[in-house]
Formats: structure tokens, C-alpha cells, sequence
């Protein structure tokens, strides 16, 4: 029993550091590619380190993914949320705005919100 709890104290533990959220601020945007299920991707215009991004040919990628109850991701993204984020996205990049993303700090680069900075 005792290995048990310790074993879904460990395995809460681990889900949430994988899943932890940071700021990645001031992301100039280069380009927003759209993804058939209705996501897409924002592509920055240069490798930003401190995101711990994946980043392609030295430009930094953050990842919007519809999802429903996923284990990929620390929050449901459903379609609305998915086309506000891609409205505030489009924004931005259409004005020549910075954006400061909120996101997952694995490799996908989860978004789960974007704000445009004046």
C-alpha cells in the first residue's frame, strides 16, 4: 500500500515538472504555419534559449494543438481557444508586434496563451 502512494506521489511529481509553464517574452514573429486539425505554429524569428524550444534552422518554434483530455498536453485546448490564440497571433504579426507566449517547457513548446506587447 505504502509503495503505491509513494509511487503516485512520485509519478504526480514527475507529470508536473514535465508539464511545468514559463513566459518566453518578447518574440518577435517571423511566420504562423497552419495545421489541418484547426492548430497551428508560430515560428519566432530567431533561436531564443531560454525557451527550450525546438528550433529548426536556428528559429525558435511554439506549438498550438487542439487537443481533448490529452496527456501531451498540461491543458485542453479546444477549437475556440485554438482560433483566439491564432487571432492574437495573426495580430501580431500583421502589426509588426512583440508577443510574450506562455507555453510548456518540453520540446513542443506548448502554447496556452499569447500576448501582444505595444
Amino acid at each position: 500500500m505504502i509503495k503505491k502512494i509513494l509511487f503516485t506521489v512520485l509519478l504526480t511529481c514527475v507529470y508536473s515538472v514535465a508539464y511545468a509553464d514559463k513566459y518566453t517574452v518578447g518574440v518577435v514573429i517571423e511566420s504562423v504555419e497552419t495545421l489541418p486539425d484547426g492548430g497551428f505554429i508560430i515560428i519566432a524569428d530567431r533561436k531564443i534559449d531560454s525557451a527550450g524550444c525546438y528550433a529548426p534552422l536556428g528559429k525558435t518554434t511554439f506549438k498550438v494543438y487542439i487537443t481533448n483530455n490529452s496527456t501531451e498536453s498540461a491543458v485542453d485546448l479546444k477549437p475556440d481557444g485554438a482560433k483566439a490564440l491564432l487571432s492574437v497571433t495573426l495580430a501580431a504579426l500583421a502589426t509588426d508586434r512583440t508577443v510574450d507566449i506562455y507555453h510548456g517547457e518540453t520540446l513542443n513548446c506548448l502554447v496556452t496563451r499569447v500576448k501582444i506587447i505595444k
